[in-house]
């Protein structure tokens, strides 16, 4: 069943499915919030309200990354070892970021 919720600035909707889990859990796919709940419990806007700031910088930062990669294209055409030296430089970038 999809709910909708208001975190922060953004209207977000959410599915609620219940299995036979023991405790409720949030997963994000894509950009569709999913409740995972056991069987009963019925509790999904409390859940929402605790977990509230993770949910919005997920989601924002899902939404920024699909803003940046619109205008982003693909290149098929590129070699194995090309493609490694690329994704070398990027870790590489991102390592010196993190230090």
């Amino acid at each position: 069943m999809i709910k909708k919720a208001n975190i922060q600035d953004m209207d977000v909707e959410y599915e609620v499915i219940h299995r036979r889990v023991k405790h409720a859990r949030l997963e994000i796919k894509t950009d569709q919030l999913r409740l995972i709940m056991p069987v009963n419990y019925n509790k999904d806007e409390e859940i929402i309200k605790n977990h509230e700031k993770w949910i919005y910088n997920k989601l924002s930062r899902i939404k920024t990354s699909q803003k940046e990669a619109e205008n982003k294209e693909l290149n098929f055409l590129i070699t194995n070892n090309e493609f490694r030296e690329m994704v070398l430089e990027y870790v590489e970038k991102l390592s010196k970021e993190l230090e």
